[in-house]
């Protein structure tokens, strides 16, 4: 009777221990085995000083109407805030995830979140989509690939927020806004300012020197007149650790704010 009574509680505990935790969410829609993380901004600062340029550099997205930069490099992603001048988020995948640049990320067009997909060469589509909660730096698993992502499985406080059409097609650099169109020229190894229509002359932004990763213009547009970009702290160009978010004033070739991801 006595070893009956032991066994009847061992069991109990056994299913109490199941309800708790289905009750504090390690048992729900999250991905349980988390491909990324949200990262302390100190550690992935010091992590980035030894990256050495390679065969690809940063990459940068920014929205229409966000306040947000946020620029990718292995295995890290960072977002730079423009109105308090300081990264305030970092994340950092896992290695079974790969790298910023095998990733297709889609931004609500406030920045504050996102979809990320890891782009896959051998089939079609993206797999493991995820859905990033910056604000309140979460991560929730939506679907093992593109076939079976739906948008109803993004929360629907959340959902009227992404541009779903195309959703995952779709440009991250905000170049339209521009009233301007900046070629970057091969042979001079620096980027000119056209009118869109070309009635004008062009000029040099000499600015923007340093700024040309994976063979194609590395900016983002802000407004009509005004780019994002990182950029070397020094003359050392080869350690991405290194660099700087600044916003650039294309009519007057002029850097209006900056923001070093780390200093020598």
């Amino acid at each position: 009777m006595k070893r009956r009574v032991i066994n009847v509680c061992i069991l109990f505990i056994l299913l109490f221990s199941l309800v708790l935790q289905g009750c504090s969410g390690k048992v729900n829609n999250t991905n349980e085995v988390s491909n990324l993380d949200f990262v302390n901004i100190q550690s992935a600062r010091e992590e980035l000083k030894t990256v050495i340029w390679g065969s690809q550099g940063w990459i940068t997205y920014f929205q229409d109407q966000s306040n947000y930069i946020y620029a990718g490099h292995g295995s890290h992603l960072l977002r730079y805030n423009i109105k308090d001048n300081k990264i305030d988020r970092a994340i950092k995948l896992h290695e079974s995830f790969g790298g910023i640049h095998d990733t297709n990320l889609r931004f609500t067009l406030d920045g504050e979140y996102a979809i990320i997909g890891i782009s896959n060469q051998d089939q079609k589509g993206l797999t493991n989509i995820n859905f990033l909660n910056f604000e309140n730096k979460t991560n929730t698993f939506l679907a093992n690939e593109e076939n079976n992502f739906k948008i109803e499985d993004v929360p629907e406080e959340v959902r009227s927020k992404f541009n779903t059409e195309n959703i995952f097609h779709k440009n991250n650099d905000n170049h339209d806004v521009l009233k301007f169109k900046i070629v970057y020229n091969s042979e001079e190894s620096t980027y000119f300012v056209h009118t869109l229509d070309n009635a004008s002359s062009s000029y040099e932004l000499n600015t923007l020197r340093g700024a040309y990763f994976n063979a194609e213009p590395h900016f983002v547009g802000i407004d009509d007149k005004t780019i994002g970009t990182l950029l070397p702290t020094d003359d050392d160009g080869l350690n991405l650790g290194y660099y700087k978010f600044v916003l650039i004033d294309i009519e007057k070739d002029e850097i209006i704010q900056e923001y070093a991801i780390n200093r020598r």
